[in-house]
């Protein structure tokens, strides 16, 4: 009996020592403390302020997600910067986020997040261009009533970096109806020109063009030079920017102008000089001058057809900066012969020119309704436009091991690195989701004098300014489907098929085009009302 007794005490020490044990490792919610620190969509609400240094626990991360256009890809000191950036920000802030930035390609971009929203994967925000309600852009998901969440209470509690450093310009562009919808850019609004082969120019013994016809002679005698030779590879989009909207006096297609004969606002493709933007596309995509599957064509392969030396004019995206780094280095990498100049804008038949501004806000960074972390997305932008040294570390790396400041704004790479960082950049600004020139505007250190001289010189063309610069039209929810109807109809009966040399828009603009100009006259006397409204407000 006395065994079993002390058989029975042994055994409720051992139980007592097991329990005592297991509640070293547990917190009072029975959840693990140890060194792993957990992913969790909310974050452990616990401060500095609440706990003593003793008692402090460990935060939960929140992890966030943001679906990014725009084809970056990926670079080995991603995940080293990822973690500096964390680790800065939680430093800084107390705020202990796990950043995951998506790349995605133009191309795949809107399959991918809506295939993410359908299948109910973790997508807090997304990052493109603002563009508009029937395109890729940000504006298109703004305009689908309760995707989008409004971000005025948080940009007033957790942006004050924000307000500083965003103009009002670009806040317009994002703000619909009063409501903010996203977090914009502010960037440089004279970045355009046209890359040209000088080296051909100075073969063919023929001057720079500053005309539209002089242009189109060029292009036939590059054609002349190669059957195989595609003269010019680009964007129909780009073409309208860079040469035909200036030089024919009109809107691009996605912009807007007061029609003079009822003062309505209304979209480009209904400007009466629209037809002859359609007219040279159409012609130039006939006669071989322009690469024929100028809409279709990935990006990458576009580019590579001017950087092998089978085109000799580029305007896949003509932004200086991509110009120089994408384009003229990799061109001259693969012929050191090469050589080349920056056209401005081209003078059309009655002497308009002017390059369209770059939107002082190009894109933006919008939250979904669905997501819990608004306010970590603000807090995170707001944390990397608050000082020089966060927007860098986003935009270029880990100093000294990325890049290299080589004087006031200006960045290289570290040295004995420049060779093959060049090539294969470690980083590629993959969080650095919003771009603002008013915090951070370094020019590399890897431009020659010719390509800073380019710089320069862009920033000095002639520009035509979007007459919505400043305003935002409102979202009107009852003509949506009817504009995207009208869209869906005009697009694929006249202006693809333009691009693509398959009909003559002289045929088929009047038939499909203007009258559905009247099918719009609604939607149309609503946003020109809106628009009077916003250009008195600012008058006054």
């Amino acid at each position: 009996m006395r065994k079993l007794k002390k058989m029975l005490t042994l055994l409720i020490c051992i139980v007592m020592a097991v329990t005592l044990i297991a509640g070293c490792g547990e917190s009072k919610d029975g959840k693990d403390t140890g060194e792993t620190v957990k992913e969790s969509t909310t974050q452990d609400k616990t401060t500095d302020k609440d706990v003593s240094e003793n008692e402090k626990p460990l935060m939960e991360k929140t992890k966030v997600v943001i679906y990014r256009a725009g084809g970056l890809k990926e670079g080995e000191s991603d995940s080293i910067v990822k973690e500096a950036i964390e680790k800065k920000l939680l430093e800084d802030t107390g705020t202990n986020l796990d950043m995951d930035v998506k790349l995605l390609s133009n191309e795949d971009f809107v399959t991918k997040v809506n295939l993410a929203i359908a299948s109910g994967e973790q997508i807090d925000a997304i990052q493109n261009y603002i563009g508009g309600v029937t395109d890729a852009g940000v504006a298109s998901y703004i305009a689908k009533p309760g995707l989008i969440k409004p971000l005025n209470e948080y940009i007033e509690k957790y942006g004050s970096n924000l307000k500083k450093s965003i103009p009002e310009i670009s806040w317009n562009s994002i703000t619909f109806n009063g409501t903010t919808m996203g977090i914009p850019y502010y960037n440089q609004q004279s970045v355009f020109g046209i890359l040209v082969r000088q080296d051909w120019l100075d073969e063919l013994g023929i001057k720079a063009p500053e005309t539209v016809a002089d242009f189109e002679k060029m292009l036939e005698a590059f054609k002349s030079k190669d059957d195989n030779i595609i003269p010019l590879v680009g964007r129909p989009w780009e073409m309208e920017r860079l040469i035909l909207a200036g030089a024919l006096d009109c809107p691009t297609y996605w912009q807007f102008f007061v029609d003079p004969d009822d003062r309505l606002l209304k979209q480009g493709v209904f400007h009466p000089n629209y037809k002859e933007v359609l007219k040279y596309q159409y012609r130039w995509a006939k006669e071989g001058l322009w690469d024929i599957d100028n809409r279709v064509r990935p990006q990458e392969s576009l580019d590579n057809l001017f950087i092998s030396g089978q085109s000799g004019v580029y305007m896949g995206w003509n932004e200086i900066g991509y110009l120089i780094d994408n384009i003229a280095m990799k061109t001259k990498a693969a012929n050191p012969e090469a050589k080349f100049t920056i056209l401005p804008a081209l003078k059309g038949p009655e002497g308009k020119s002017g390059y369209l501004t770059m939107p002082a806000a190009l894109g933006a960074v919008s939250v979904f309704q669905k997501s819990k972390n608004a306010e970590y997305i603000v807090k995170y932008i707001d944390w990397m436009l608050s000082n020089k040294e966060n927007y860098d570390l986003a935009r270029h790396g880990i100093e000294g091991q990325d890049w290299a400041a080589k004087g006031q704004d200006v960045w290289g790479y570290p040295e004995g690195k420049a060779d093959k960082f060049s090539n294969e950049p470690p980083y590629n600004s993959r969080y650095q989701v919003v771009q603002n020139v008013n915090v951070s505007d370094r020019i590399s250190a890897q431009y020659s004098e010719q390509e800073i001289g380019w710089i320069k010189e862009v920033r000095g063309f002639e520009t035509k300014a979007d007459i919505l610069e400043g305003v935002t039209l409102p979202v009107v929810p009852d003509w949506k489907d009817k504009v995207q109807e009208v869209y869906d109809t005009y697009t694929p009966k006249c202006i693809e098929p333009a691009s693509a040399a398959l009909a003559d828009p002289y045929e088929t603009y009047d038939k499909y085009i203007k009258p559905l100009e009247k099918d719009l006259t609604g939607y149309f006397e609503i946003i020109t009302k809106s628009y009077n409204e916003q250009v008195q407000s600012k008058k006054r």
